[in-house]
This record gives structure tokens, C-alpha cells and sequence, in this order.
């Protein structure tokens, strides 16, 4: 396993998982008053998405918390060069969206908190 970079920089925190899939279809939706149903008229592949899940980890609160703080930084429109977790570089890749969990992990080697994300590939 690849350790995954976005722009050459390591942000992913711990325990990555990555997946590369198809982003949902365009889709234009109408509805028309007095009948039942709707019309569904298809726009075609929009492109892919990065779907990732993974730890980001600190030996104090501090740590953790600038740990966070590069990684959402990373979501400002800038496309870079994702390397994901088997070594495949995908250029043109926005950050697009970051979830914490729920909850800081503690334990006697520091501070943990799982998140998902996911980056969008421009072509």
C-alpha cells in the first residue's frame, strides 16, 4: 500500500481507505402539473469521485487539531495530484468534502478522530 498524497503532501491521517467510483449521472428532473409521475431525462457521466475514510491522529489536542486543520485547508478549489492508496496518480482532483466523526478517540499514545472525505476529479 501506497502512502496517499494530495499536491506531494501526506494529509490523510491513519488507516486510509480509498476508493475511486463513477460520480452519480447529470439528471435534468420535470414535473408537469395535473399528471402523475415525472420525467427523467439523462445527462450523462459527470466524472469520478474519491471516496476516503481514515484517522487523523495527534500525540495531544493541539496535534490533533492542527492535523484538522491542514486537511480542510486542502478544500479551497485548488485541483492537485492525488497518488491514492495503491500508488495511482490522478491528476485535475479537488478536495470537495471533509466529515469528522463523531467523537475524539483517547487513549495513552495520543488523540484520534475518524472522518471521511470525499475528492472530486475534474476530467
Amino acid at each position: 500500500m501506497t502512502n496517499p498524497s494530495l499536491g506531494g503532501f501526506t494529509i490523510f491521517g491513519r488507516s486510509i481507505r480509498m476508493r475511486t467510483v463513477k460520480d452519480a449521472s447529470a439528471e435534468q428532473i420535470n414535473h408537469f402539473f395535473g399528471l402523475q409521475g415525472v420525467e427523467r431525462i439523462h445527462g450523462g457521466i459527470v466524472g469520478r469521485i474519491t471516496l476516503v475514510q481514515g484517522v487523523l491522529a495527534g500525540v495531544t489536542d493541539v496535534n490533533l487539531i492542527a492535523a484538522r486543520v491542514l486537511i480542510e485547508s486542502y478544500d479551497d478549489g485548488v485541483a492537485r495530484v492525488l497518488i491514492d492508496t495503491i500508488g495511482i496518480p490522478w491528476a485535475n482532483v479537488i478536495f470537495n468534502q471533509f466529515e469528522p466523526g463523531e467523537r475524539i478517540l483517547k487513549d495513552n499514545r495520543g488523540h484520534y478522530l475518524p472522518y471521511r472525505a470525499i475528492l472530486r476529479h475534474l476530467n
